[in-house]
């Protein structure tokens, strides 16, 4: 559980830094939401892992959230 941990941290982390920098666009900006991006998917990867989700399992989840 500590690496969710971690990861759930540093989304909060970067989501604070995202909302100090408010609807300015900058370089900055776009490298945070990209982070958010990676670390969303990063979660994603290590929930699968924790409750044993297979390929085409995941394949189903990830369909019905678009």
């Amino acid at each position: 559980q500590q690496p969710l941990i971690k990861l759930v941290d540093k989304m909060l982390s970067l989501n604070k830094r995202l909302n100090e920098i408010g609807d300015k666009r900058t370089d900055e900006r776009a490298r945070i939401e990209e982070e958010i991006k990676k670390t969303d998917k990063e979660i994603d990867e290590l929930v699968y892992k924790i409750y044993g989700i297979t390929e085409k399992e995941k394949k189903v989840i990830e369909g019905s959230l678009k």
